[in-house]
């Protein structure tokens, strides 16, 4: 008769895995899988044929670039500016100068102070902004600003931005109050 010896070894139940303990293992078997496969599929250098591809692709953009910005540097502020005012409008077929003048005499108002002004964006856009000041009958102050771009390379305008913002107007009170301030800083000055 054979007597087995009762073994202190307790077996434990197993565990279950929970799911977001799975996903990182999972995750990390895919991570490393892929850069093993990365590793073997010999991502070496590229051939002579490639680096000269690219080498030239390049050279010929920063030139282009370079044309570009040449064609933008030969025209002058007021160029630009007289291109845009020579521009036609979409809907009429009117120069925007005259559309511009049209606009501004249907306000009711005074408009006074224009000033066209432009600021180079890129190498052949450029930005040409009105600005002027117009006093309604009932003396409300607006500033007045309409905004164009333009391609000097395609010719081609953009629709008017048009901003029409209430200035505010220094008051009788705010004036005397500022008088006082400066009477009493002199004479606190002198002391």
């Amino acid at each position: 008769m054979i007597v087995y010896a009762k073994s202190s070894w307790k077996r434990f139940p197993r565990r279950e895995a929970s799911p977001a303990r799975n996903w990182l293992a999972r995750a990390v078997f895919c991570l490393l899988g892929g850069l093993v496969i990365l590793g073997l599929s010999g991502c070496g250098d590229a051939d002579q044929y490639s680096k000269e591809f690219f080498a030239e692709r390049d050279q010929n953009r920063r030139e282009r670039e370079k044309r570009l910005w040449e064609e933008g540097d030969k025209l002058k502020s007021d160029e630009v500016i007289a291109l845009v005012r020579q521009a036609r409008t979409g809907t009429e077929g009117d120069a925007i100068d005259d559309w511009l003048k049209a606009e501004l005499k249907a306000l009711p108002g005074q408009v006074l102070f224009p000033r066209w002004t432009s600021k180079r964006r890129g190498a052949t856009v450029f930005e040409v902004l009105f600005e002027a000041i117009r006093i309604t009958p009932d003396n409300a102050i607006y500033r007045i600003s309409v905004l164009w771009s333009i391609d000097v390379l395609t010719r081609k305008v953009s629709e008017p931005e048009w901003v029409e913002v209430l200035d505010e107007v220094a008051t009788h009170d705010s004036v005397e109050t500022r008088q006082i301030r400066r009477a009493s800083d002199l004479e606190s000055d002198l002391e």
